[in-house]
């Protein structure tokens, strides 16, 4: 996350989100956090979430570096934060540079502008399936599972448990929000359809 002392104008660089093609690149997405409704702060702040190719890589680069000495999870963790950050942002400059309006971009760019940056390790954002199979095909063959939305989100109706996420949607198919969407409307319609609940 990334907050900035002094906002990036609409008329520069008007976009709340921005999703990159590029998926062998450093970003993936980044949204305008502050542009939530009911977000009353002051201070514009931006997600920047990298791609599943970065990630691996940057992992496997402080594997590389600290491999022979004893760490703990958390020292990892550190250190992958402290690699990444400047990574990001100098990535997110770069994207809101080339895209945005022409003007003093460069000012809100700036190191002086930077309020505040923070990396953070989410372990679960690039869901992966090996050998094709899809998390609810692992409860396709569970006893009074079913799969409702072509395996995107699972009903078991004896005790009253539903699941839907984006982690059970293929990434090739949709990725973020789109994801979670149609796993939860997946959901919906087996709730709706079963009868013990």
């Amino acid at each position: 996350m990334l907050a900035l002392k002094e906002p990036i104008p609409c008329s520069l660089f008007p976009f709340d989100s921005v999703q990159c093609e590029n998926l062998e690149g450093t970003v993936h997405r980044i949204c305008k956090d502050s542009s939530k409704p009911g977000d009353a702060s002051n201070v514009q702040k931006w997600i920047v979430q990298s791609t599943a190719a970065f990630a691996k890589n940057l992992l496997r680069e402080v594997d590389e570096e600290l491999r022979g000495q004893e760490v703990t999870f958390e020292e990892r963790k550190q250190r992958v934060n402290a690699v990444s950050k400047p990574k990001l942002l100098e990535a997110f400059r770069q994207l809101v540079l080339e895209n945005g309006h022409s003007g003093d971009m460069a000012r809100y760019m700036s190191d002086e502008n930077v309020l505040c940056a923070i990396s953070h390790r989410w372990s679960a954002a690039f869901p992966s399936w090996k050998g094709g199979a899809s998390v609810g095909d692992l409860f396709a063959t569970s006893p009074g599972y079913t799969l409702h939305g072509q395996g995107r989100s699972f009903v078991h109706p004896l005790s009253r448990f539903a699941a839907c996420g984006d982690y059970l949607v293929p990434a090739n198919e949709a990725d973020g929000i789109e994801a979670a969407v149609i796993s939860g409307i997946a959901a919906a319609d087996g709730i709706l359809k079963a009868e013990h609940l």
